[in-house]
């Protein structure tokens, strides 16, 4: 790990001040409007480059391009941020409705398998617990970056991953569906069966 005196960016105005969660405040780059910086708050920065390094590891093919920067004289004073490629949402139209539930369901389908591969029974919780990537709505964009010539979907959250139980992965399921009408389309019935099998944990 290594530290440098000072951030190694500007950070421009404020997108989002942190409440959700209490874990980040959101800034534009003032050099360069395309990058986001998400500022940590959290003392303890191996646990940042753990939580990052796991999501980025199991998840990373649904996140824009994003790097992790540690700025601080040394572990006591150090600063953890993440700067991310900006993505701008595009209407879900007929003409890509298929594309763009195809991947939602290619998505939901690549976090269920990992929650069943890698969950496993917490005695201080009492359940059957696991990590997962943060995929609640308001974290999914279907749309561009700077680069791309196509859109596509991605969760803009790499950090914090989310420890949950079974009842919680389905809740939040049930709110992704709610919120793009997957149970009205032909991936319904899919969904279904997903939520099915996580139940039979």
């Amino acid at each position: 790990m290594s530290f440098s005196n000072f951030e190694p960016f500007l950070k421009g105005k404020k997108v989002q001040p942190g409440e959700l969660g209490g874990y980040a405040s959101i800034f534009e780059a003032k050099k360069d409007p395309n990058i986001y910086i998400k500022e940590i708050d959290e003392e303890n920065i191996q646990k940042v480059i753990d939580e990052y390094n796991f999501l980025k590891q199991n998840f990373g093919d649904f996140f824009p391009k994003n790097q992790l920067v540690i700025a601080g004289k040394n572990k006591d004073n150090a600063r953890a941020y993440i700067l991310m490629e900006k993505v701008n949402a595009e209407t879900i139209a007929k003409e890509n409705k298929n594309i763009f539930l195809k991947s939602l369901f290619e998505f939901l389908e690549k976090i269920i398998n990992f929650y069943i591969k890698n969950s496993s029974f917490d005695k201080n919780n009492n359940k059957v617990m696991g990590k997962v990537i943060d995929f609640y709505p308001r974290n999914l964009i279907f749309g561009k970056t700077k680069g791309d010539k196509q859109p596509r979907l991605y969760c803009i959250d790499n950090y914090p991953f989310l420890y949950i139980n079974k009842k919680q992965l389905i809740e939040i399921l049930s709110e992704v569906d709610k919120y793009f009408h997957i149970s009205e389309t032909q991936y319904g019935p899919k969904l279904l069966n997903l939520i099915l099998k996580v139940q039979q944990l």
